[in-house]
């Protein structure tokens, strides 16, 4: 409990032990620390269309004008016949994201930041056949979506280079839905 200021005569007593009390001096450092961390690692401005990757270019529907607009998302296709585990299919299911995401922000970062602001939707559906998760991809990649198929090293439930999972998107809602929306939900 800090005494009164009367007790020592004056305000100046208080300021210097809160700024002398080590709590104090480590939350003003705290501050200061993730104020220049977020300066300098945080969200950054991007140039609209920049495209930094040539050979993954995606485009944009001729019917889209503004794609600010509308919903974003990302859809996750299992293959059901491998019968793989729930932890193996969250562990395919999250390479196949963090894949398309890199691709996404090399290729289009505008779609990138859409789908973010929409609080980054993933939706997991499945499919048969590794000949039905390449179709699905063709067509994907047909459209201008990102289409990232993760290969399995194999060390664990599936045989070696096992395609397992397909990421579509990010993309606007409508037009992955175009690829995958006939698909059931896994």
């Amino acid at each position: 409990m800090i005494p009164s200021p009367e007790a020592h005569g004056s305000m100046s007593w208080v300021l210097v032990n809160t700024l002398q009390n080590p709590a104090f001096i480590s939350g003003i450092g705290c501050g200061i620390l993730v104020s220049w961390l977020w300066m300098k690692f945080g969200k950054k401005e991007k140039e609209e269309g920049t495209l930094t990757d040539t050979k993954a270019k995606l485009t944009v529907p001729e019917e889209v004008s503004g794609y600010d607009e509308g919903e974003y998302k990302m859809i996750l296709v299992v293959r059901n016949d491998l019968k793989m585990g729930k932890g193996k299919v969250a562990a395919q299911c999250a390479h196949a994201a963090v894949d398309a995401v890199r691709r996404c922000s090399s290729a289009n970062p505008h779609i990138l930041e859409c789908w973010q602001d929409c609080g980054q939707p993933k939706i997991v559906v499945k499919t048969d056949s590794e000949e039905d998760l390449k179709h699905l991809a063709t067509d994907a990649r047909r459209r201008g979506l990102v289409a990232a198929i993760i290969t399995d090293a194999g060390r664990t439930q599936v045989a070696p280079n096992t395609k397992t999972v397909l990421a579509v998107g990010p993309g606007l809602a409508d037009e992955v839905d175009k690829v995958t929306g006939h698909l059931r939900l896994y």
